[in-house]
């Protein structure tokens, strides 16, 4: 084989390279407008119940955003799924939300995906036809993709408080693509260990 004809090969591979490129930089740049339109986008209406999903106790902005929605009369369950089940009831509770209305997995979940096929389920199991999910704007896009694979007919509340810089929404993209792409989510991260109590005072 000759100097030239391997030169033409390898520059056959790198326009089929660079075309790959181009390909998956205009795919991740639409769902990123995608992910963009959707954060900014608020459905809120009646629905059966409203779901608040794949977080930890720390997230008090959707504790407060799910609890203003049921306080005006969007819907009246509220369903709760994520990290520590029973802990996140509680959470709603110290809102002065009734424990009879709220609804948990038997579960923890570790994964935006885990935790959307248990709302899924308890949906279902409850013969809930819409649902209102009150999400972090970045991740909206893919927390609705997830409830209509799992045919929920779902509809989002961007969390106001909330706003989304340039590198939360591109990783958001990139979340998207790795369910799409794979059928898996990130996991959730880990919380943060308590802080260590302050040592004795030293004793005479």
């Amino acid at each position: 084989m000759g100097l030239r004809t391997i030169t033409q090969i390898a520059l056959r591979l790198l326009q089929n390279l660079l075309l790959l490129l181009g390909v998956a930089a205009a795919g991740i740049i639409l769902v990123l407008l995608l992910t963009i339109a959707q954060s900014r986008d608020d459905q809120a209406r009646r629905a059966d119940v409203i779901v608040i999903a794949h977080l930890d106790t720390s997230a008090a902005p959707h504790f407060d955003a799910a609890v203003r929605l049921y306080q005006q009369g969007y819907a009246s369950r509220l369903i709760v799924a994520g990290g520590d089940p029973p802990a996140l009831k509680d959470q709603l509770i110290a809102r002065r939300i009734s424990s009879e209305i709220i609804l948990i997995p038997p579960i923890t979940t570790t994964t935006r995906l885990a935790s959307v096929r248990q709302v899924a389920a308890i949906a279902q199991a409850n013969r809930f036809e819409t649902v209102l999910i009150v999400e972090q704007p970045d991740q909206l896009l893919l927390t609705l993709k997830l409830a209509g694979d799992y045919g929920l007919d779902a509809y989002g509340v961007p969390i106001s408080s909330l706003q989304p810089d340039l590198a939360s929404l591109l990783q958001s993209a990139l979340d998207y693509w790795q369910y799409a792409l794979l059928g898996s989510t990130r996991a959730m991260p880990a919380a943060a260990p308590p802080p260590r109590p302050p040592p004795p005072p030293p004793t005479n």
